[in-house]
């Protein structure tokens, strides 16, 4: 139940920010930005977990409707057995409208678990992803991302991404 809940707050908050009014510059897609983001995810180790941290990273408009990009990513988590995960991505986009976009992300991952007096470990993989974007002023946007790590894991994540 708390993760449908959860699934339809992110998705209302999506669309709630790819309806908001925005220039029309299409800047949000150029240069880099600081993330802000909260989300859940669900573990095939039996862990589930709500994430917030943040992202950096840099896109390059590549046309009118293409971009690239890089960000690097860390993540503290309310799980007892996760203490925090971290990884680094690359992503291929597109613009609609000057204002919006949809874009795939692939990259790695690294979770630190907890082990109590056993101490912790560190596991990590590939990690898969989409997401879409929308501006809600000339330097600031919303985006949604929903990811898997090794398809072990599944999370939703949004956030508000600040553009320099």
């Amino acid at each position: 139940m708390l993760k449908k809940l959860l699934s339809a707050a992110l998705l209302a908050t999506a669309i709630g920010g790819a309806a908001s009014t925005a220039s029309a510059e299409g800047e949000q897609f150029q240069g880099f930005y600081t993330v802000a983001e909260i989300g859940y995810e669900n573990g095939a180790a039996g862990f589930d977990q709500f994430n917030f941290g943040g992202a950096i990273g840099g896109n390059l408009k590549l046309g009118q409707h293409i971009f690239i990009g890089a960000e690097g990513e860390f993540l503290g988590s309310s799980s007892s057995f996760v203490d925090f995960t971290y990884g680094g991505h690359g992503q291929l986009g597109v613009v609609f409208n000057n204002r919006h976009a949809a874009f795939l992300r692939g990259g790695y991952r690294e979770f630190e678990f907890d082990l109590g007096e056993f101490g912790s470990i560190s596991a990590g993989g590939y990690s898969l992803g989409f997401g879409g974007q929308a501006e809600i002023s000339d330097n600031v946007s919303i985006r949604t991302i929903v990811d898997t790590v090794e398809f072990d894991t599944i999370g939703v994540r949004t956030g508000l991404v600040f553009h320099f």
